[in-house]
Formats: structure tokens, C-alpha cells, sequence
């Protein structure tokens, strides 16, 4: 293509790794509830949002006869990984700065955010990380109506820099993330931390690491993904 495409982020998972913390958050309260909940069982939920994974944690009590409630599952994991994030060091994934840094050249310095994370959680993320001078636009959870797999943040990412979709690259890591960027018409390169995901639709591009990543040859490789209907990896 001749003029290069706009570029729109996800957050967790995509430049900063906290799904680790998201896991033990949810399995510290699942043990207090005396429910089985660990790696395997959170691997199906990757970026599917906090809301989706309590309703899963009500249903395994269910099955166990136990009532739970879904809301106060949600609220007790969220407190639990609050105090997780004020904890920890955040740091963003290996090669994101500099991945960032290239594109601010490459696309002229409209770089877009667009995530679903709680609005607090990322103002903190991306201060704690030193990602937040990358972007001039920021869209979080008080943004949208709807969460992904819902195309509307990107829908709006796109408006925000006004270009279609289809001149909008998404990098995502999880399946519902790929989902929210294709169902907007956005193509996607996806950057996920677990391995074996099952995406679906498929991104345009795969990658399992940031590091040494040009963004000319990613945009290079979706659009040539494109051209070719394959999926290139690196």
C-alpha cells in the first residue's frame, strides 16, 4: 500500500505481560471459594475480561454446589490484583519500547491505545511501564459501551486518527482481541504470550516476541498476508 497504516495497541497482555498476575488474582480467590481454578482453566479466558471468568469460576461452584455470585467473584479479584499492581514491577514486554519508538517514525506520532482495561489500572500500567508518551490517543474501558470481541474501540481508534479501518494495523495478543480488530475491518498482528492459542478468525500476522521487530516488516508482512491469504510467523 502507498501511504502506511495507523497503528492502534491493545495494552495487557500486548505490551505489558500481566497475565500472571491476572491468573494468581483469580486463583487466590477461587482457593479462598474452594474452587480448582489454574493455568489450564484460565488459558480458555485469555482476553476475555474479568466478567466472563468470574461467571466461569460461579459456574464450576455451581457444579460443586456451591452458590456463588459472579459480581462479588469479579469485585474480589479485582482487589486482589490491585493490590497486585501496586506490588510488582511493571515493565513492558522485551522490545515493545523500541518497537513503539520506530512506529512513532514510521506512522508520524498518531499512535492509538485501545483498551479495554479499567480506566485506574491503565493510568497506572502505563505510567508505571513508561509507555504512556507513545500515545497521543487513549482509549480505555470508559471509552466504549461494549468490550471486545465487540468491534466498537476499534471502531472508534479509527475515527480517532481518521482513516478506515482497513488502514488501521491492530496489535493484539489474545483471540478476542483478533476478533474485535477484523470484525471493525482492521487487520491484526497478534503478539500473544500463550502459546497454542486457538484464534479464531486468525490474525494476519503471528509473532511471539517484540524483540528486534521493525514495524516496516510487519506491515510489510500484513499486507502481503493479505495479498497471499497466508498467516506469516516470526
Amino acid at each position: 500500500m502507498e501511504r502506511k497504516p495507523e497503528f492502534a495497541f491493545d495494552l495487557e497482555g500486548t505490551l505489558v505481560d500481566l497475565e500472571r498476575l491476572h491468573q494468581q488474582a483469580f486463583e487466590e480467590v477461587a482457593e479462598r471459594l474452594g474452587i480448582q481454578f489454574g493455568q489450564n482453566e484460565f488459558a480458555k479466558f485469555v482476553g476475555a475480561g474479568d466478567a466472563a471468568i468470574s461467571k466461569e469460576i460461579a459456574r464450576l461452584g455451581k457444579l460443586a454446589r456451591f452458590k456463588l455470585n459472579p459480581k462479588e467473584i469479579e469485585a474480589a479479584k479485582q482487589t486482589v490484583y490491585r493490590d497486585m499492581l501496586h506490588s510488582h514491577t511493571i515493565v513492558p514486554r522485551e522490545g515493545v519500547p523500541e518497537y513503539l519508538e520506530s512506529s512513532l517514525l514510521v506512522v508520524g506520532g498518531d499512535l492509538v491505545l485501545a483498551s479495554v482495561t479499567p480506566d485506574d489500572y491503565a493510568e497506572k500500567i502505563l505510567a508505571a511501564s513508561h509507555l504512556k508518551p507513545f500515545f497521543k490517543y487513549v482509549l480505555t474501558e470508559s471509552s466504549v459501551n461494549k468490550k471486545k470481541p465487540d468491534p466498537e474501540i476499534y471502531l472508534k481508534a479509527a475515527d480517532l486518527v481518521g482513516v478506515d479501518n482497513a488502514a488501521m494495523l491492530v496489535h493484539e495478543d489474545s483471540p478476542v482481541g483478533v476478533a474485535a480488530a477484523k470484525a471493525a475491518g482492521s487487520p491484526a498482528a497478534a503478539f500473544p504470550v500463550h502459546k497454542k492459542l486457538n484464534f479464531k478468525p486468525k490474525p494476519d500476522a503471528l509473532y511471539m516476541t517484540w524483540k528486534n521487530l521493525d514495524p516496516r516488516e510487519v506491515i510489510d508482512k500484513i499486507f502481503r498476508a493479505k495479498q497471499d491469504g497466508k498467516i506469516h510467523k516470526r
